[in-house]
């Protein structure tokens, strides 16, 4: 858990910094950070792949999963979801409040290394995907507090319940999980991780949500191998 409160934590600190200094931040160094960021992302990403043990349940999970997810048009959902949510404080005094609360919220806790990483972290004590999203949303909560307000500070509790969540999931399924299939799973996130990382290089825009389904893909093969042995 150390991990998600890690998370917590940048993102509070960078909030606070964001309402008082946010203003005065160069943005050639937010680039230049965020590019190192990518590539580190990268370089996360590809550890992960190489850790499955069978690449071939990689790859079919990796587009089995992108074709539900794109047929389920998840990445869309998921922004229209921002602004359902928003609708209802629309003629609210602290609209500002609600708007930099929920949007933050979407940004640190929806998303690839939210949920791989937090899975990592249950399943093989594993915390650097984590603790880089960690550096992100530091990062990322900067920029938001200093144009959004107060409400994205708040947003630190509402990922660590998330995060949190999954992680004592992923925990307690433990035992559920062969070694076999703990390293397919982080396999696949390894692909959706590196997917993440080149689009905050803006290599390609990819639809990185849309890929979320196939995490889940590699415990099918599993059930079938099962089964048949």
């Amino acid at each position: 858990m150390r991990a998600v409160l890690v998370n917590a934590i940048g993102i509070i600190i960078g909030s606070a910094m964001g309402l008082l200094f946010g203003n005065t931040l160069n943005k050639k160094y937010q680039d230049i950070i965020m590019t190192v960021i990518g590539l580190c992302i990268l370089y996360i990403g590809m550890d992960s792949a190489f850790q499955t043990d069978n690449m071939l349940i990689l790859i079919i999970s990796s587009i089995i999963g992108t074709i539900v997810g794109t047929w389920l048009n998840i990445d869309a959902k998921l922004n229209n979801l921002g602004n359902i949510l928003k609708k209802p404080f629309k003629k609210l005094n602290n609209e500002n409040f609600v708007d930099g609360f929920i949007t933050s919220t979407l940004i640190f806790a929806v998303g690839a290394m939210t949920i791989i990483g937090s899975i990592e972290a249950g399943l093989l004590k594993k915390y650097d995907v984590l603790y880089t999203k960690s550096i992100i949303d530091f990062i990322t909560s900067i920029v938001l507090a200093s144009s959004l307000g107060v409400g994205v500070f708040f947003s630190a509790l509402s990922v660590s319940v998330i995060e949190g969540s999954v992680v004592l999931v992923a925990m307690i399924s433990k035992d559920l999980f062969s070694d076999v299939l703990i390293s397919n799973i982080s396999g696949v996130g390894g692909i959706l991780i590196i997917a993440l990382g080149l689009k905050i290089l803006n290599i390609k825009d990819i639809p990185v949500a849309n890929m979320l389904p196939a995490v889940i893909i590699p415990i099918f093969f599993e059930v079938a191998a099962n089964l048949i042995l």
